[in-house]
């Protein structure tokens, strides 16, 4: 049995979900941090959670010419429908968009009073200098780093003055982190200080956000999820008011990952989004899922519709005369991606007329590769930039389970899977229905006979198995039924 099975089991046996710490059950708040630390230490692989953690004072400046966004209870207003957004955005006609929830507050907008709640970078694990990305897009949003600046100064008054409640959390993380020692024979002491601060921040915050949600009076809530302090609180406080939450997908959810989407038993969970809007049937798969099946909805995803149809310049560092072979990395599988890339590049030299984008991830962007330091390859890492004009107007695309890869085929690009690298089983299982298009490989030598061969496109009946289209209307749909 794997980490990712045991780990389930060991929940539900143990009764994990139904542990209380001053009044709470708090296990949907950590139990990410957890696993992502036995990931880390049990496989090798690099720590999602550390690896973007910013440095100085900068990204805790407030940016005074967009004051008016940031979060104070005066400005908020009741809405029919609260959407909670994401800092990670990309940059479109010179404002920066958030591709999972602009779209829908566009649409949505002329049926429903909206507004928009989005935490700081620092709080999403964004990889940034700022909180957020200005000029941003978004109609009628507020930030939330007041509120998030607070909690850093309640969270020193709290451990100064409040010693009781702070020893009994202190006390219940060791209890939690000896018994995942014991059991996996793993040290991870390194994470007692941040599962510490999550459950402070839910015994100290909650108050705070219960009266925003109460003033904002939603019929429903929409989010870009990432299970941050903010937003796990927000679902909570939500669902105890049975304020419908909804999740809109925006990565695919395998049969291990992410763990936040996956339980033992999905009645154990009360801190995850009620309904979960899908990209499409095979995005989701519903071994473990936290949503119940009968809230699963698949809705399409509306950007990715637009662009699909939008026409594209051709990328400065781009030529007409040269084939492109796009390799979208991952961040926990970065340099593994970057070596391979820098060995298909050496076995590519001769072949004049192919070369390589590497396409860092976001949460890769302080990363520099030196392997990828070569004549043939093209390193895209500018945090903002869409893969979208990349996809446009590559040859074949190369990744392991990256939900562009989903992305490029919806291009019609030729696919190669890294057979071996993380969760790369899990898209061949995904996309072995698909008649045309899939080429797996293990190695760089590989990739390279099938780069060179008239390897063929995915067919046009398969992308649209894969996409749900007429998107919008997909989502107006579902969301009349949730607050009729």
């Amino acid at each position: 049995m794997g980490l990712f099975e045991d780990y389930l089991k060991v929940e539900e046996e143990k009764k994990f979900y139904d542990r209380e710490l001053l009044g709470i059950k708090y296990w949907d708040f950590i139990r990410y941090v957890l696993y992502n630390e036995l990931s880390v230490r049990k496989n090798g692989i690099a720590n999602l959670v550390d690896a973007s953690k910013p440095k100085g004072l900068k990204i805790y400046m407030i940016n005074p010419k967009f004051l008016r966004s940031y979060l104070g209870l005066s400005k908020i207003k009741k809405a029919e429908i609260l959407m909670i957004s994401h800092p990670r955005r990309i940059k479109q006609n010179d404002k920066f968009y958030n591709i999972f929830v602009d779209p829908v507050v566009e649409q949505l907008s002329d049926e429903y009073s909206m507004t928009t709640l989005e935490e700081p970078c620092w709080c999403s694990l964004v990889p940034s200098s700022t909180g957020h990305f200005f000029p941003v897009e978004t109609k009628d949003i507020h930030f939330t780093d007041l509120y998030e600046l607070l909690f850093l100064i309640k969270n020193k008054i709290f451990r100064l003055c409040h010693t009781k409640e702070y020893q009994q959390i202190s006390v219940e993380v060791d209890n939690i982190l000896n018994f995942f020692e014991e059991r996996y024979d793993i040290k991870l002491d390194e994470a007692k200080e941040h599962l510490i601060d999550k459950l402070v921040y839910i015994y100290i915050m909650r108050d705070t956000w219960e009266k925003v949600i109460d003033k904002i009076n939603p019929k429903a809530v929409m989010l870009h999820y990432f299970p941050t302090s903010f937003k796990t609180l927000i679902i909570s406080i939500c669902n105890e008011k049975n304020i419908p939450t909804i999740e809109l997908q925006h990565g695919i959810i395998t049969y291990s990952e992410p763990i936040e989407h996956k339980t033992y038993d999905v009645n154990n969970c009360n801190d995850v989004p009620k309904y979960l809007f899908s990209f499409g049937d095979i995005f989701v798969d519903s071994n473990y899922l936290t949503t119940k099946e009968e809230n699963l909805k698949c809705v399409g995803y509306p950007f990715l519709e637009k662009k699909v149809k939008e026409q594209y310049e051709m990328p400065e560092q781009l030529q007409e005369n040269e084939k492109y072979i796009l390799i979208s990395s991952q961040s926990m599988i970065g340099k593994q991606m970057s070596e391979f890339a820098s060995r298909l590049a050496d076995l590519l030299k001769e072949r004049k007329e192919y070369k390589i984008i590497y396409k860092y991830h976001p949460n890769e962007i302080k990363e520099d590769y030196d392997c990828l330091k070569k004549d043939n390859i093209i390193s895209v890492k500018n945090l903002g930039e869409e893969i979208y004009k990349y996809q446009k107007f590559s040859s074949v695309q190369i990744g392991a389970y990256s939900t562009s890869l989903y992305e490029g085929i919806a291009f019609g690009l030729p696919t190669i899977i890294l057979e071996g690298f993380k969760n790369a089983d899990e898209t061949i299982e995904t996309l072995s229905f698909m008649d045309k298009g899939v080429y797996i490989v293990n190695n760089p030598e590989q990739a390279k006979e099938v780069i060179e061969t008239m390897i063929e496109k995915p067919t046009t009946s398969d992308i649209d198995r894969i996409w749900k289209s007429d998107s919008t209307e997909n989502i107006k749909k579902q969301l009349r039924k949730i607050i009729k």
